[in-house]
């Protein structure tokens, strides 16, 4: 099962190193359809994201776009000192938050032994 999803089991803890870089004709004729309301897609992300920075102005870090980048919006990470009390406040009112990445790199089974040198985090 781990296989399936790229090594990992409950999305989040990767057991075993995959790779998955297939795309079959089905899966192609669907993207290429999907692919004339991409700019609608993001813009409508855009649109909340921009929602967001108003809404979280205050909170420890929030996303920021540098000039001339344009985020497509995949996801809206803020960095908070009291990340779990507000992923439950958000949650509570029908927003979806979690914890995107719970579990770095290093820290995955299937990378202890590639892992070399000591993990430096950015904040």
């Amino acid at each position: 099962m781990a296989l399936r999803y790229n090594g990992t089991v409950n999305r989040e803890r990767c057991i075993e190193v995959s790779l998955n870089g297939r795309l079959d004709t089905l899966h192609a004729s669907i993207l290429l359809e999907r692919l004339e309301e991409v700019e609608a897609i993001i813009e409508r992300r855009r649109e909340v994201a921009r929602w967001y920075a108003e809404a979280f102005q205050g909170i420890d870090v929030t996303p920021e776009e540098g000039p001339g980048e344009r985020d497509a919006w995949y996801t809206y990470t803020i960095r908070a000192e009291r990340r779990d009390e507000l992923k439950t406040f958000l949650q509570a009112r029908g927003i979806e938050a979690r914890i995107h990445r719970p579990f770095l790199m290093p820290e995955q089974s299937a990378h202890r032994e590639g892992a070399r040198g000591r993990l430096r985090l950015p904040f």
